[in-house]
Parts: structure tokens; sequence; C-alpha cells
């Protein structure tokens, strides 16, 4: 299935590559989804993640495979069993001229509570107990009990300049004079759902960033934004639709990068007594949730045949889920078998579970998070329609999505996840722990879903510091979850981009899908 209006266009009156209107220290970014706030601690979505990147810095940061690498933190160690210490970077200046220090890094993981958003990155700080400032460039942390995970927790969380955001917050960031940081470029401006401008930062610790001035707008429309490209308008897209990696290969003065991806889609049914999006036939809310039969579970999973996602709506740009991780993430387990498509047997696990005509269920997915999940989202639709259960399909916007997620208004529900730490504890702990508001486990999980099993096997991994134990508990933990089925493994997704061949020489995709401008290679 090709994109339409994108084919037409190639047989329309734009057939070959425009002239460059800008210098070559300058670089146009278009992207599906840009950041949702100028905060750089409220969203950890991976759109705001990635354009923030450019601004702030965490203490560690990640390779294009996701190994750990010092950033503002040149290196760390455990003092004994539940402290942590980090050295911090020295010559690290603020983009106003002030120098970096460890009450910089102390405000900001204080700060994470009061910033959280929807998707907030309280997942990454349940750990800390508390922060210690042990002189200007050394910070010490200590845990209620061991926690092996807290380096690349952490490595996830933005430092801001403790002077100048004090209690700012959201669109008060959304100023030059504020939004300030050690990356390697400046912030200009920021529009929502528009674009943002960025300028080097000459004074970076890291050295010179290749691009003068960045521009990074936001295309979700996937025809437009690779017409854009096509046009001269951009020098760069990501999230490349995989129906047109053909054409664009074969296109003079275009390049496509590609490689594996952390991301994958997901599927989640409600778990709660009664659910708000579910009904009979009729149309008439249901006292009981169908969900809570593991029968109604495995019927949805054994409905979709996912072989056929991938060949028809990813043209082969990406592979079947088995789990809620792709393989090479630690703590993946190689003993679970791919899902079976069995339509017909599906449609004998609803009789069996007492719905043997279905019932009805609003099916809600992203349409602009990642590509093609609102065709996704209208495939499975019709795999459910088939077994006997009447799908109402609203694919909404990310924006939209993520603030009713949280505030558990669906029933079945599928989005992308990343696991970008490189360990499984990033997808279970947040997304499938039991919610304990009060350890700080399970904040992306309102929905109801409880393993006490699970729960063991993901707070022991978190305290576990033996690697191999610890991957084995996250293994086993990943099974029960699997079996279960109130996390549904859809498809794995590849990651790919495209660039203008005079402007761009070299980009390397990474896994955790982030598009930074300080690793593309300029065309010499």
């Amino acid at each position: 299935m090709r994109n339409r209006s994108l084919t037409a266009l190639l047989f329309g009156a734009i057939l070959t590559i425009q002239p460059l209107s800008a210098y070559a220290e300058d670089l146009v970014m278009a992207v599906k989804a840009g950041a949702d706030t100028a905060d750089p601690q409220y969203s950890s979505l991976s759109p705001t993640i990635s354009e923030m990147r450019n601004i702030y810095e965490t203490l560690i940061a990640g390779d294009a495979k996701q190994n750990p690498t010092p950033a503002l933190a040149e290196s760390w160690k455990a003092v004994n069993d539940t402290t942590w210490e980090f050295h911090l970077r020295h010559g690290v200046k603020w983009h106003n001229g002030q120098d970096f220090s460890a009450k910089d890094v102390k405000f900001s993981l204080d700060r994470v509570p009061q910033a959280a958003g929807p998707a907030s990155y309280l997942m990454y700080t349940r750990d800390i107990q508390k922060v210690e400032i042990v002189d200007d460039y050394t910070i010490r942390i200590t845990t209620p009990h061991p926690a092996a995970n807290l380096p690349s927790s952490i490595g996830r969380i933005f430092i801001v300049n403790a002077d100048v955001v004090g209690k700012l917050k959201g669109a008060e960031l959304n100023d030059p004079a504020k939004a300030i940081g050690t990356g390697p470029y400046k912030f200009v401006s920021w529009t929502a759902n528009d674009k943002m401008e960025l300028t080097r930062f000459d004074d970076y610790w890291g050295g010179k960033a290749p691009w003068k001035n960045v521009t990074i707008r936001e295309i979700p429309n996937d025809s437009a934004r690779m017409s854009a490209l096509l046009a001269g308008d951009v020098d760069f897209v990501n999230q490349v639709q995989p129906a047109d990696v053909g054409m664009l290969e074969k296109r003079k003065g275009i390049k496509v990068f590609s490689g594996p991806s952390a991301f994958n889609f997901l599927l989640f049914t409600d778990m709660r007594k009664t659910s708000p999006k579910v009904t009979d036939k009729a149309g008439k809310p249901l006292d009981t949730n169908p969900f809570l039969k593991p029968e109604v579970r495995q019927a949805i999973s054994e409905s979709i045949d996912r072989q056929l996602l991938v060949d028809r709506l990813m043209d082969g740009q990406g592979s079947v889920a088995t789990q809620a991780v792709p393989e090479g993430i630690i703590g993946y387990n190689p003993s679970i078998p791919k899902p079976v498509y069995d339509p017909a047997h599906a449609k004998e696990l609803l009789a069996k579970a007492g719905y043997p005509d279905g019932f009805g269920v609003e099916l809600t997915c992203t349409s602009d998070r990642l590509p093609n999940d609102g065709r996704i989202c209208e495939g499975l639709g019709q795999f459910l329609t088939r077994i006997g259960i009447a799908v109402k399909v609203n694919a909404i916007p990310r924006s939209v999505f993520f603030s009713k997620r949280a505030a558990g208004d669906f029933s079945l529900f599928m989005h992308g996840w990343g696991t970008v730490t490189g360990e499984t504890s990033q997808v279970l702990e947040p997304l499938l722990h039991t919610n304990d508001r009060a350890a700080g486990a399970g904040s992306w999980n309102v929905y109801g879903y409880s393993n006490p099993k699970m729960d063991a096997d993901v707070d022991g991994a978190n305290q576990q510091i033996d690697p191999a134990k610890r991957k084995a508990m996250l293994e086993d933990a990943m099974k029960l979850v699997v079996s279960d089925r109130a996390m549904i493994p859809l498809v794995n997704i590849n990651t790919i981009t495209a660039a203008r061949s005079d402007k761009i020489s070299d980009f390397t995709p990474r896994l955790d899908e982030d598009t930074l401008p300080w690793f593309i290679k300029p065309a010499k």
C-alpha cells in the first residue's frame, strides 16, 4: 500500500531536487512530531526529548546503540549498596556564561516531581532518597535499597540552571533568556506544533557543532514532509514511511538512512472492574469488563495477523513483536515464542468467555506518534471485527492521546513505546508494575493490571547488582506479562530517515530514534 498523495506527487510538477536556498551552515529539519513543551522536565515523550537534547544535557548520555557515555558526569561509581557518587565535568558553561556545578544537578533532580506532566520523569527518580552536594563537582545520591539501574535512570533527566529556572515551568521557559542549557545549541524560539529555532553555542564543552543555525519544523503529515524534502524546503526528514523507501533510494539527490529501533507498537487492555468504552453490540454499556477474562485477551491476540501488518502496512520495514521490547534489549526473553494467529480459535475463546456474539469497544491509538500508527490502528480494528468484536477505531493526535491515557479514559488502546535505556525495566516498571504512588512504581499503569509475581521480579531486579541475576529476573517478568496479555505485543519498527545528498553526507540512525543535528554530517 503506497501513500497515494506522495505517489501522485512523483508524477507531478516536482520531478527534480530544487536548488539550495540556504547557506551550508544552516540546517532545516522536518520531523513528524515535535516538542510538546518548552520545559525539559515536563514530558518524557521521545519527540520532546529529541528536541530538548539540543539545548539541555543529562549526566550520562547514550551513543547510537544506547551504550552509556559520560556527559555532564565524567564518571560515577557505587560507594556502597545504597550510595552512588557522580563526578561532574569541569569547565562546562551554561549558555548565559555561568559555570555548571553540583547545585544545578541537585536542583534538577529535586525539581522532577514539581515539573511532572502526564508523561512524567517520575519513573526515573523513584529510587532517589536524598541528593547531597559533596563539593562543586561531586554529588552523592542515596537510595532506600540497592538500585543497580540508578545511573541509566537519572541519565534520562535533563539538568537545568538552578539560578535561572527557580520555580519556573512550562510556558515560562519559552523565553530565550530563561531556556538556558549547556548543550551544543542555544534556544532561539519555539512555537508549539510549528517549529523550534536554534543557534550554535560556540563555547560548548564538546566542541562546535557542525551547523550554525538549525530549524526543526513539525510536519505531521507524511506526504507533506516528503514533499518538503523533494522540493528543497527542508534538508532532512525523520520517520520516512516504509512504502516510500524504494522510491527515495532511486531518487537522484536523496539519501536514505535506516537501522534498528528500540520502538514497537503495544496494545493494552483495561483491567479495571468496569471499563468506559465497552458496550454490547447495541451500544449499551456493559456492567462487567470483558477484558478481565483471560480468554478474551487471548482471543484478541490470536485475531491479529502480525506478519500481515509488517508485510502490508509496514512494507517489510519491521518485524513481528513477541514481547514488549525488541531483541537486543537486556531482559528480552528468547524463550517466548511468536504469537499465534488463529481467528477461528479466537471466536471459540470469545464464546467460552461468555461472548459468543462478541461485544463493542472503542480502540484508541495515536495518529502521529510513529510511522503508520493510524494505519495499524485501522488494521487492528478489521482483525477484531472479523471475530465478532464491534470496534470503533479512534486514532487521535498524541497531544490528546497521552492526556486521556493518563486520565484512564480508554478501554483498548495502542501506542508506541521505546525502551531507550537498553533494559526492559523501562517498560515493565512504569507501564505494567502495579500502580503504587508511594513507591513511585507503575506511574503509567492506571488501568488496573497487577501481577504480584511480576512486581516482585521487577523490584528484585532493580535492587540486584549481579548483572546475570538481574537479567534473569527481568526475563521472568517479561514472560509473565506476555502470558497475562494485559499488554499485547504487535510489531517492532525500523527507524528510517532521508536527506538531501548535496547538503548532508552521512547520518547514523539511533536506537532511540533521536534525530540530533550534531550527528548529521554536512556534505563537503
